[in-house]
């Protein structure tokens, strides 16, 4: 317990906020069971992914375990498709190329983000007729709990600076420099409880505030021989930095039949609350028989909303096997992104600058999507386990739609499967899990074309591979106590009794 104990203490000390990706929802990892078990959770999870996936599963959660944390460390390859050659090339001023390692592949490898819940009861223990719950002791079960969790469910982070490409056209030499950044997250706050209606039945809700976090910059700036002679200089650019507070609720139901525990739950469309943004749009041409320039710049507000999500679940366990499978779908009630702009256009003009202001409505809409997820956990003893589980996650995001404008609020979407296999050790008041989960996506990004005149969006494939390490522990909130009390006040721990006098130890029920 008192190795778990610092280890809990060193995953809050060391979380950090970062880090994997906009119109995926509920893709980053939350807790560590439900990860390792192919990201299920809404029929039987009982980590800091409950409050998230179905509220009412937290009374399932046993007394001693009040906290949780979890780190996650990811190493990741992404592909770009033609990404220095993105899209249709002007053969009048460039002739027809055929550039060779127009791809970009990027390793990374980064910490994503953790989840810290603390798990309450409301009330004493009491007593229920017949079995428990399935995984709750079989004497009591707590009636009534709340939860306060803190989780990214959303999140993406790609910064690739200083990008060079130096190729040969027909028309002779080539140079690009570009660069590319997208930060997004979208973070829960708030607080979850949920309570029996009978020995069988739980319900829950919770209520959270959703901050939702929106960078991104890409930039191109290349240098062509033309035919005929001379050389066109241009260049392509945006940028936009945002943020939006919404209020959201999800309900909860569970429904315990032996073996079989049922899960569903609700997320009901936000509340926005405020928000702000502000972006840019810049493109220039020289050289060329139309040379023009074009800066504008917006400000305003941003609104992003969580998805409408409805989810279920089916939960058998039986023996040392537990098996769950659980479906979600993302409905489009709204907008998973819209903008309120003022915008100000400035045009280059043989008289001079012109500037011309405009109010402008950009939206980003969703579309159906349903993921599917399984999982199982067998208990090879009574403390060591064996987790497995496999995975999808598909875009809520329509295909993208590039314009040249401050509009472009959105520059990839990804869709990704995976597949999870760990292990868990328990011992009475605590546990720890360690595993992988394995991830492919695959989905578009938007990219500069500068062989184009004036320079536009293209949209390159993209494919991504990435392995994530979990590591995961629970312990009980009074262990935590009692080391700090040790530390900080030099309080020694108990005392051990030599074996020779050491009073026989009982033996204890399987978890």
């Amino acid at each position: 317990m008192r190795g778990c104990s610092w280890l809990i203490l060193l995953g809050i000390a060391l979380s950090p906020i970062s880090a994997h990706a906009q119109g995926n929802d509920s893709f980053a990892p939350t807790g560590g069971r439900s990860v390792l078990m192919g990201n299920t959770g809404v029929a039987l999870a009982s980590d800091g992914s409950a409050p998230f996936s179905n509220p009412a599963t937290i009374v399932r959660i046993r007394d001693e375990r009040l906290a949780f944390s979890v780190n996650f460390y990811a190493l990741s390859l992404m592909h770009f498709s033609n990404f220095h050659e993105p899209g249709a090339v002007d053969t009048s001023l460039f002739g027809k190329t055929n550039a060779d390692g127009t791809g970009l592949l990027v390793p990374t490898f980064r910490v994503l983000p953790s989840t810290l819940c603390l798990f309450f009861t409301l009330q004493d223990l009491a007593q229920l007729d017949g079995k428990a719950p399935v995984d709750l002791p079989p004497e009591h079960v707590p009636r009534t709990k709340l939860a306060v969790c803190f989780a990214a469910l959303e999140s993406d982070d790609v910064d690739l600076q200083a990008i060079r490409f130096n190729g040969t056209t027909p028309a002779g030499p080539t140079s690009q420099v570009q660069s590319l950044q997208r930060r997004w997250s979208r973070t829960f706050f708030g607080l979850t409880y949920s309570t029996y209606l009978n020995r069988n039945l739980a319900i829950g809700a919770s209520l959270q505030v959703a901050y939702s976090y929106n960078s991104f910059g890409i930039n191109s700036s290349s240098l062509s021989n033309k035919l005929g002679g001379g050389t066109v200089a241009s260049t392509l650019g945006t940028s936009g930095s945002g943020y939006s507070f919404e209020l959201t609720s999800v309900l909860g139901v569970s429904y315990h039949y032996e073996p079989f525990t049922f899960g569903a739950s609700l997320r009901l469309p936000s509340l926005h609350v405020f928000s702000a943004y502000k972006g840019s749009f810049n493109r220039s041409t020289a050289g060329a028989d139309n040379d023009a320039a074009l800066v504008a710049s917006a400000s305003g507000s941003m609104r992003s909303s969580a998805p409408v999500r409805a989810a279920a679940g089916i939960g058998f366990v039986w023996k040392k096997l537990t098996l769950e499978l659980d479906g979600a779908v993302d409905l489009p009630i709204s907008d998973e992104l819209s903008g309120d702009f003022s915008v100000s256009t400035s045009r280059s003009a043989a008289a001079g600058l012109t500037q011309l202001p405009s109010h402008e409505k950009y939206g980003v809409r969703d579309r159906v999507t349903f993921d599917p997820s399984m999982g199982a956990e067998y208990f090879m003893s009574p403390t060591f386990s064996v987790l497995s589980g496999i995975s999808a996650n598909f875009t809520s995001l329509e295909p993208l739609h590039p314009a040249p404008s401050v509009g472009n609020l959105v520059q990839a979407r990804t869709n990704h499967v995976g597949a999870a296999l760990g292990i868990g050790s328990y011992w009475q008041g605590g546990e720890m899990l360690l595993g992988f989960q394995f991830d492919f996506g695959w989905g578009q990004a938007l990219v500069a074309n500068p062989y184009v005149v004036p320079n536009d969006w293209a949209i390159v494939d993209t494919q991504a591979y990435s392995l994530t390490f979990v590591i995961a522990g629970a312990t009980d909130l009074g262990a935590i106590i009692r080391m700090v009390r040790q530390i900080t006040q030099g309080v020694p721990p108990p005392a051990r009794v030599p074996p020779a006098t050491a009073a026989p130890t009982p033996q204890l029920s399987p978890p």
